[in-house]
């Protein structure tokens, strides 16, 4: 019998995202051809600071992609985590028992955190179980694939739960 294994979540802790920092305006884009820089973080209430540097690569077609060094590994990576508890960013692969949330649940869950997800790729604001409108500047072919997604696990969230009646309930007769 195998051990069980205590494993945390990374999505429980903190994510740097360079690509979301970049598009956000919150980490500045290197500026003269610079291919390299450094990024500092710091959260004074809890005493943590840590320094970040960061590299550009050419990209095929023009322009340039931006990867942090990972500070354990010294791997490129677009994501670093700090799992709770810990005391620096690194890269996914630094550290050893983390999962991420979708890998610890059940079929419904995953299916309700793919809604989830969808619903906050569309709307900032909470729309229960139902699929967000449009927003502007979208175009209607991206909203449709993102509304054949939701309706896709909606799909799959509805045989789940027949296949659960079907089998709790089997034993009782229908009534005409």
């Amino acid at each position: 019998m195998s051990r069980p294994r205590q494993r945390y979540t990374l999505e429980a802790g903190q994510k740097l995202d360079i690509n979301a920092l970049l598009r956000s305006g919150a980490m500045r884009r290197p500026a003269n051809g610079e291919k390299a820089g450094s990024l500092r973080v710091s959260y004074p209430t809890i005493g943590f600071e840590q320094e970040i540097n960061f590299v550009s690569r050419k990209r095929n077609f023009g322009g340039r992609q931006y990867y942090f060094l990972c500070p354990a590994t010294g791997r490129l990576c677009s994501v670093l985590w700090k799992p709770a508890g810990t005391k620096q960013f690194a890269c996914r692969q630094a550290w050893r028992n983390v999962a991420y949330q979708s890998q610890f649940a059940d079929a419904t869950s995953r299916c309700h955190l793919t809604k989830m997800k969808i619903q906050r790729r569309l709307s900032e604001k909470e729309w229960a179980d139902l699929l967000p409108p449009k927003p502007k500047r979208m175009r209607w072919a991206t909203y449709e694939r993102w509304q054949e997604r939701f309706d896709r696990q909606d799909e799959k969230l509805d045989a789940m739960l027949l296949q659960l009646f079907r089998t709790k309930w089997s034993h009782l007769k229908a009534f005409v």
